[in-house]
């Protein structure tokens, strides 16, 4: 028999329905399990059944990739002026690293 945990979230009354279309799969054994559980491990899948939760997750990281990228820029935009100006930068040392 292959377990599902169904994770629960918050205002989602889509788990029911992803309940219901497991529990007439043969040989799948449903559970609701709360979002934050930690231990999923008995489970063979996890099941999310609110797709905007989802939607929401995976905009958040996109959101931490862009911002991951700006950054990124934005060092290497002061290492070029430390390089092209020869200005250092002694407030943030630990950006900088000799070579």
């Amino acid at each position: 028999m292959m377990k599902f945990a169904i994770l629960v979230f918050p205002g989602s009354n889509c788990d029911h329905d992803a309940y219901k279309i497991i529990e007439n799969i043969e040989g799948a054994n449903p559970k609701f399990v709360w979002h934050r559980e930690n231990n999923l491990s008995p489970y063979d899948a996890e099941l999310s059944g609110s797709s905007q939760t989802l939607k929401n997750k995976m905009m958040i990281m996109d959101i931490k990739c862009l911002i991951f990228k700006i950054l990124w820029k934005i060092q290497w935009l002061v290492l070029q002026l430390k390089k092209w100006t020869g200005l250092v930068f002694e407030e943030y040392p630990h950006l900088f690293h000799q070579h």
